[in-house]
């Protein structure tokens, strides 16, 4: 579905030109002040027919009015979901692009950006999975589900490689012909020719930006589909009057939020920073102490997200530990998003847990990179994330 509403844009110039008619009509009975007032109001009213018509400027600073909403869709690789909407880069073609709360910066494949501008810095982005992206930056113009974003930094990438941390990534196994056979970040589809990282990070140094926050985009809120016929949402500059039932919490620079995580296979309380990323398929608890693995499938799992400030601003998410399925499941969701696996920490790293796209499917989640806030909203079967009226199907009750 288009980003915006085109379906009144004709009537909406046909208003603005009786305005102007009228205006123009009382020109010649006005003096000097009056009449530099009233073309400011027509040059304002024009302004509004274009936002109206779609018209969008090539400049980050032309971004989405308030609303606007991306579809979000999901695909099942090998036995992991995917979320993506799609994209464009220049005049290359429209591609899946994995929507990551997780990391930061639009990357894409070299084969979807066509028409490069003169390559800049090289650029090297590893993955937690070990997945290193090599390329160049390039300012190219960006169309994100119809909606042009303007021209942004973006990181294309020639060449997948495995870091040093984790040396026997999936990139290890693909073909060196082909190294793009298995998407963008070497483990989910060819199909997938770019990653969007939305990630609040606070950092204003980074050679390839959040590309929400680059083109000018305040606040979004993440609603993926819970099942292939439920509609998801990426809703862009959301009307504040429709936020006031969000749970909001401070994120800290590095876009994590404290949550503490109790559990019967924990021996203690673990209060870490915790990322919410829609990317990943898996709970992962990084600590300096690993006395098991996997928490056994039953075990019940109470994970409570907080404001540093404010012990009024909670959000307590519970759900009970599971398993995956068996190999041979590659067509159905074999990475269960319920399972909690704990990894220690590299040396010289913080601790903190990641919680996954878990907690998506019970909320939608709001993320304000105005105030550097997070904010959560319990998912119901008939609520709307936007003036759309996304309508919820079929919702997964995991608690």
């Amino acid at each position: 579905m288009k980003a915006l509403n085109l379906t009144h844009s004709h009537g909406a110039l046909n208003m603005i030109y009786v305005l102007a008619k009228v205006l123009m009509a009382r020109v010649f009975t006005t003096g000097r002040r009056r009449l530099l007032k009233k073309f400011s109001t027509l040059a304002l009213l024009l302004s509004g027919a274009n936002l109206a018509c779609g018209s969008a400027g090539a400049m980050a600073a032309a971004a989405p009015t308030s609303g606007v909403t991306i579809p979000v869709m999901s695909k099942v690789v090998a036995g992991n979901l995917f979320y993506y909407v799609r994209l464009r880069i220049g005049d290359g073609p429209e591609t899946n692009v994995i929507l990551d709360t997780g990391s930061i910066g639009l990357r894409a494949i070299a084969a979807v950006v066509p028409r490069k501008t003169q390559p800049g810095r090289a650029v090297v982005y590893s993955f937690e999975s070990g997945s290193e992206l090599h390329g160049h930056i390039s300012n190219e113009r960006v169309n994100l589900g119809g909606l042009e974003l303007g021209t942004l930094p973006v990181h294309v990438v020639e060449t997948l490689r495995c870091n040093t941390r984790v040396p026997d990534c999936s990139v290890a196994k693909l073909d060196p012909s082909a190294p793009f056979a298995q998407g963008i970040d070497g483990r989910s589809d060819p199909a997938f020719g770019a990653i969007m990282g939305i990630r609040l990070f606070t950092r204003t140094d980074l050679w390839v930006p959040n590309p929400l926050k680059a083109a000018g985009i305040k606040r979004w809120i993440v609603q993926l589909p819970r099942s292939p016929s439920e509609p998801g949402a990426l809703v862009l500059d959301p009307p504040v009057s429709q936020l006031n039932d969000f749970t909001r919490m401070k994120l800290d620079k590095n876009g994590t939020v404290m949550a503490c995580l109790d559990s019967l296979g924990v021996p203690q309380s673990l209060c870490l920073p915790t990322i919410v990323d829609s990317g990943d398929p898996h709970f992962f608890v990084f600590s300096q102490y690993v006395d098991q693995p996997v928490l056994a499938a039953g075990t019940k799992v109470r994970l409570a997200f907080s404001d540093s400030d404010s012990s009024d601003h909670t959000v307590v998410f519970k759900f009970a530990a599971a398993t995956s399925l068996p190999n041979e499941a590659k067509e159905t969701v074999r990475y269960d998003p319920a399972v909690v696996s704990f990894r220690s920490t590299p040396e010289g790293d913080e601790p903190f847990i990641n919680s996954g796209y878990l907690p998506f499917l019970s909320y939608s989640i709001l993320f304000d990179a105005d105030n550097q806030v997070i904010g959560m909203r319990a998912r119901t079967p008939d609520r709307p994330v936007s003036s759309c009226q996304i309508r919820l199907l079929n919702p997964i009750d995991i608690l």
